[in-house]
């Protein structure tokens, strides 16, 4: 078995678990891959090592993302590409998607012996329609329609198949997949959903309008975006809270379900809800 890991190591305590992680599967006779960009870390480990990330994908046939969300959610798009499953080993705060804490590594040999089950996750198509022509991203959690720091609040409309859905003033607009429901879309009001579930989350941020509430729309939704400032100042469109475009000059957006989904690896006997319960108890949260 080959298992790809990609480790955060600018996360502390990442580079020990990693070790931890590494020493763990090769008790298992398990190949490790990793990028070359790694090697002085961990050149004494006896892993593998490739110079282009794709190599890593297409040859492994599971993949560990070590760090936090972040972490595994950069990591997810590149395993969605390959159609490899993925883990999530969280080092990070809440870890709403990864799928296994530090204290749980004896459970890694249930991967060895397949003893697992993939949860299909959607991820959000996202282009960026301009007079020059388009651009895609993909989103596992959200992407976010903000204004610049300069600009004030932003007129938001929404279109789904030519019809206008709804129009409102606000500082922007989350449009979320069920996995980003527990993320930035649930801090501004949206629903907890369950993330097994096809569907889009569109959820105001500071709406001045008393009329706009979040909303869900089906998994075959295409939903237009047209957000602009009054001022012409800035307006930014961030993907998973990585990457960041301007969208200034009345670009439109188009939303929409992606082809292929993430499949995550799930190790826990725990429900989504038992899951949620725990992570954002307020005792929880206040010891953070």
């Amino acid at each position: 078995m080959k298992v790809a890991i990609i480790p955060n190591i600018s996360k502390k305590d990442v580079p020990f678990y990693t070790e931890k992680i590494i020493k763990t599967l090769m008790e298992f006779n398990v190949s490790i891959l990793m990028e070359r960009q790694y090697e002085m870390a961990f050149k004494d480990t006896g892993c593998c090592f490739y110079s282009e990330i794709e190599d890593v994908f297409n040859l492994c046939d599971v993949v560990l993302a070590v760090g936090g969300d972040g972490t595994l959610i950069h990591t997810a798009k590149f395993a969605s590409k390959a159609k490899k499953p993925i883990l999530g080993v969280n080092l990070g705060r809440l870890g709403f998607v990864s799928g296994l804490e530090v204290n749980e590594l004896y459970k890694l040999g249930k991967i060895v012996n397949g003893n697992y089950e993939t949860q299909n996750r959607m991820l959000l198509c996202i282009e960026v329609l301009k007079k020059t022509g388009k651009e895609a991203f993909y989103a596992l959690n959200d992407a976010v329609i903000s204004r610049g720091e300069l600009s004030r609040i932003l007129d938001v409309d929404i279109m789904l198949e030519e019809t206008n859905v709804c129009a409102f003033r606000s500082d922007g607009v989350i449009l979320a997949t069920p996995t980003g429901s527990t993320a930035y879309s649930l801090s501004a009001g949206g629903p907890i959903v369950d993330p097994r579930m096809g569907c889009i989350l569109m959820t105001p941020l500071c709406s001045h309008s008393m009329f706009s509430r979040p909303q869900i729309f089906s998994e075959d939704s295409k939903l237009i975006i047209n957000a602009r400032s009054r001022e012409n100042a800035g307006v930014f469109l961030t993907i998973d809270g990585e990457d960041v475009i301007d969208i200034s000059d009345g670009t439109l957006i188009s939303v929409s379900k992606a082809s292929l989904p993430v499949k995550l690896i799930n190790l826990e006997d725990k429900s989504f809800y038992q899951k949620i319960s725990e992570k954002l108890s307020e005792r929880r949260v206040g010891l953070m």
